[in-house]
């Protein structure tokens, strides 16, 4: 049930961008929390000193080349892990939002898969049984269809003289014919 790697990388441009917005939006501030807390403890320390071993201008600038060069790898690590969650999380989706379209079209006959290193497993999994299941309940009434075209033929046959209601049992069998022809398997 894996399919094959995905030939492209954006697969859904839109969603994966939302996606690396917010997660670099979160790393951002976060660094930029860490970065005010670093500064504020500096001038406590110095406050409750009373005297500077170190200058705080000083300490500020041998932090900050340091901080912005791990800030820098931090949002790059954390835009590259996104991106491949974000595909790893998008792909399912959208292979599962294929199969409903078909599903919606009346093929029934398609399989969903997707690789096995990606998320929302168990879902695709349900997914792909209830398609299973549909495409088989789909067969079952196509027999009793099947079987009830059979009984109106042979009640047709035996209307000789009645043409009217021949016409008419016609007329029924081929609706029954129409109730499930919708659906491919």
């Amino acid at each position: 049930m894996s399919a094959p790697k995905r030939k492209r990388f954006w697969i859904d441009p839109s969603t994966q961008l939302k996606i690396l917005a917010f997660v670099l939006g979160l790393l951002a501030v976060s660094l930029v929390l860490c970065w005010l807390s670093v500064d504020r403890g500096l001038e406590q320390t110095a406050g409750e000193l009373h005297r500077q071993y170190i200058p705080i201008d000083w300490a500020r600038a041998a932090l900050r080349g340091p901080f912005f060069f791990s800030g820098a790898i931090i949002l790059l690590g954390g835009a590259m892990v996104t991106l491949l969650w974000s595909h790893r999380f998008v792909g399912p989706i959208l292979v599962v939002t294929a199969g409903l379209r078909r599903i919606q079209d009346g093929n029934l006959k398609g399989e969903v898969r997707i690789r096995d290193t990606d998320a929302l497993r168990e879902t695709v999994n349900d997914f792909c049984a209830m398609q299973a299941a549909l495409r088989r309940h789909v067969g079952e009434d196509r027999e009793r269809v099947a079987a009830i075209e059979q009984r109106l033929a042979h009640l047709a046959d035996k209307l000789d003289g009645n043409a009217s209601a021949r016409r008419e049992l016609e007329s029924i069998r081929d609706e029954v014919k129409k109730l499930t022809a919708f659906f491919q398997l």
